[in-house]
């Protein structure tokens, strides 16, 4: 058979206006972090004096996978079981071969054991939880309005740790994970681990550092997007909830600077101010102002 040709002739579209960009996008805290302005930050670290104590537990290797490796075995086990035990070495050594780091087992095991015997702000330990009362790596998708990035700072500036992000229009989801939630002597916590490593120097884990710490890295705006999350889900979850019954509070636990023998050492605690949380929520909720 012999195809004809085709006598139709072909014109081109007309180019499409509209740019495939939009405004909707589903974002977490390390993308608004990474919108972070650190320069405003680098102007504004002291230096740490030291208390001539070391951290307990020196010698642990840093980065990311170190990190992932703690955060790994506090979210695996229960913390009763991370207090003194002998039967973590088989726990500990696979989680480091998984993410391939060179650390003394007997040293991850002391550090562990710091982490859930420490005295925490509302008198308790980690050890001390019920497994029934925790929220281990709490997944959240929160509904975003349209906004401006930069009115998040307009309301939070007073926090010292919170730095300013960029300009950015945004709706759609903010997600992510809260490392624990727990509820203790009717009170709702949130905690997040970390294993910055400051220096071996007690000092720089006193709390005047750790305010540095958590600034340096735009902590203070995930702990306020986490206790919006908490806020949200509890006024679902609790009847009769209160946020001044019921939200206990945040901790940051930066781990090689935790032990019973300081007090309040490697820990960062705060309870974010109830209005100002509102304007928070009024804003991803409701959108801001579009100048």
């Amino acid at each position: 058979f012999i195809k004809k040709e085709s006598t139709t002739e072909l014109t081109s579209l007309q180019p499409y206006s509209r740019s495939i960009k939009t405004a909707w996008q589903m974002t977490s805290f390390s993308g608004l972090a990474a919108m972070t302005y650190y320069e405003y930050e680098q102007k504004r670290v002291s230096i740490v004096k030291s208390e001539g104590r070391t951290i307990p537990v020196v010698g642990l290797p840093a980065g990311a996978s170190f990190g992932n490796v703690v955060h790994d075995l506090l979210e695996d086990c229960d913390f009763s079981s991370l207090s003194c035990s002998t039967e973590l070495t088989a726990q500990i050594e696979k989680k480091c071969i998984r993410y391939g780091v060179d650390a003394d087992i007997e040293d991850m095991r002391q550090l562990l054991d710091l982490v859930v015997s420490t005295p925490l702000p509302g008198s308790f330990c980690l050890k001390d939880l019920s497994p029934d009362y925790c929220l281990k790596e709490m997944p959240f998708y929160f509904q975003l309005s349209l906004f401006r990035t930069r009115e998040i700072y307009r309301i939070l500036g007073d926090d010292p740790t919170v730095l300013p992000v960029g300009d950015k229009k945004i709706r759609g989801y903010l997600t992510g994970f809260v490392d624990l939630i727990c509820l203790v002597n009717g009170k709702y916590y949130i905690m997040d681990y970390k294993t910055n490593y400051l220096g071996e120097d007690l000092g720089a884990y006193s709390r005047e550092q750790l305010v540095l710490a958590m600034k340096s890295h735009n902590y203070g705006l995930q702990y306020w997007i986490y206790s919006l999350v908490l806020h949200r889900h509890l006024t679902n979850l609790v009847d009769d909830y209160d946020f001044n019954t019921h939200f206990g509070g945040v901790m940051y636990l930066f781990v090689r600077g935790m032990t019973p023998e300081c007090t309040g050492s490697g820990v960062y605690s705060t309870l974010p101010d109830y209005d100002t949380l509102l304007e928070l929520a009024a804003l991803l909720e409701e959108g801001g102002r579009d100048e």
